[in-house]
């Protein structure tokens, strides 16, 4: 069973960014086939739900500043390897991730988030909620069961962002998805690009593949 490495490389944002949207955390999902052959969601967030990416010049002094001395980028090189791993995933295959870059708001803690999100999202979370949401069903629902994209994905999704420090409509600065590429199968770079907020965003990652 192949083990897939899913590993940040580079991060550029544009340079018409306000300073006051440049600090950072990135919410990837994954979709693929377990172990068991069934469809699944990994939820992950970098560099944690305690930390976050300071880029705003004005605190060039905390021990989280990693921006570039000269472009408006991650300098990777400030960035522990451990806070650049996205996930370490036995699965059968992978079928797509999603990466959302987010501005976050900097008061208040995890445990704050925790206490104000507690409940059926928190449990969603670690699982606990979607074992209850299949054992209520009656009979066997694929669409619930075995299924991209369900309800209880979403709940999922959405609390990790809210936990993350998501709570403002403009919170959300740059979204990219990748679907099927040749680099889930043989591994290697992947880059997602595009526009997002005032200007283009270019993120690159590393796959590796052990078999």
């Amino acid at each position: 069973m192949p083990t897939f490495e899913l590993s940040l490389t580079d991060f550029t944002f544009p340079p018409d960014l306000p300073e006051s949207r440049s600090t950072f955390r990135m919410l990837l999902d994954v979709r693929y086939v377990d172990t068991d052959g069934k469809f699944a969601t990994h939820h992950c967030v970098l560099p944690g739900l305690d930390t976050y990416w300071e880029c705003e010049k004005a605190h060039h002094g905390e021990a989280n500043f990693v921006r570039d001395a000269h472009l408006s980028k991650l300098d990777m090189a400030r960035i522990d390897d451990w806070d650049q791993l996205f996930f370490l995933l036995k699965a059968t295959s992978l079928h797509s991730i999603q990466v959302r870059v987010i501005d976050i708001e900097k008061e208040g803690g995890f445990l704050d988030k925790i206490k104000e999100y507690a409940g059926s999202i928190v449990e969603a979370l670690v699982g606990s909620a979607k074992t209850a949401a299949l054992g209520a069903v009656p009979g066997p629902i694929a669409f619930v069961k075995d299924a991209f994209g369900t309800a209880v994905d979403d709940v999922e999704a959405f609390g990790l962002s809210q936990l993350a420090g998501a709570k403002r409509q403009d919170a959300l600065v740059f979204k990219s998805s990748a679907i099927k590429i040749p680099q889930f199968t043989a591994g290697g770079a992947i880059r997602l690009a595009g526009p997002g907020t005032k200007g283009n965003y270019t993120l690159d990652l590393n796959l590796t593949i052990t078999p």
